[in-house]
């Protein structure tokens, strides 16, 4: 595990090229974000010299809630593929935990396979937009 750095844009630049992607996130941005938000926390996996998944999240403006807002594993990389979600999500309660946060918000789940899958690691409650305020599952950490 590392951050979103440079090593992991060229390897994603890398798949990017030849990768089918469900989603089509340019992670160049990575560093424009982790400059808005000083306390965000990007991940990138990695299995020996292969990058397997990037992500992206940061606090709330409260810094009760850890916010997780983009997350992306990389098909044609098998090792692992089943554990990336847990692998991140771990990391991130765990920088949740140290920065006083208590609840993990997954923001903006794309679509009802999602929402069951993230559900599946136990303790997210899904909440509805509301009020122009983006969907999300929320855990108590």
């Amino acid at each position: 595990m590392a951050s979103v750095d440079n090593a992991a844009l060229i390897a994603f630049r890398a798949l990017n090229k030849e990768a089918q992607r469900t989603v089509d996130w340019d992670w160049n941005f990575a560093s424009k974000y982790c400059t808005r938000y000083p306390k965000s926390f990007d991940l990138s996996v990695w299995n020996g010299n292969t990058l397997c998944s990037l992500s992206l999240g940061r606090p709330t403006y409260k810094g009760t809630e850890m916010r997780l807002d983009f997350i992306e594993k990389f098909t044609n990389n098998p090792a692992y593929s089943g554990s990336m979600f847990g692998i991140s999500l771990l990391a991130y309660e765990a920088y949740a935990k140290v920065i006083g946060a208590k609840q993990l918000r997954i923001m903006n789940p794309e679509n009802k396979k999602l929402i069951k899958y993230y559900s599946s690691f136990g303790g997210f409650t899904y909440k509805k937009s509301l009020k122009g305020n983006p969907h999300y599952l929320v855990k108590t950490i």
